[in-house]
């Protein structure tokens, strides 16, 4: 389901460029949004690993957020995907 929303042969390498003229919150979001379409090693949007704390109790609203939330942040498969958007967010900030 998740992979079917990724475009073919897209490659994501980098991220758009924070500029202090602008709004963060709007860069975040774009920053999300991409991170979205980009596929880790767990074969999900990488998305996961910027996710917000979320208070106990909280409940995703869709299947997609759920997989947001339930990918742990810790591993080799973690490892693997936090390695280059570090690289990433390094570059655009």
């Amino acid at each position: 389901m998740y992979l079917k929303d990724n475009e073919d042969g897209q490659k994501i390498t980098k991220l758009e460029k924070f500029d202090v003229k602008n709004d963060f919150a709007d860069w975040d979001d774009s920053v999300t949004e991409t991170l979205g379409r980009k596929m880790g090693a767990y074969q999900a949007p990488m998305e996961y690993l910027i996710r917000e704390t979320q208070p106990v109790g909280f409940v995703p609203r869709n299947p997609k957020e759920e997989l947001r939330y339930v990918l742990p942040l810790q591993g080799r498969k973690y490892d693997k995907d936090n390695s280059p958007l570090f690289s990433m967010l390094t570059v655009a900030t």
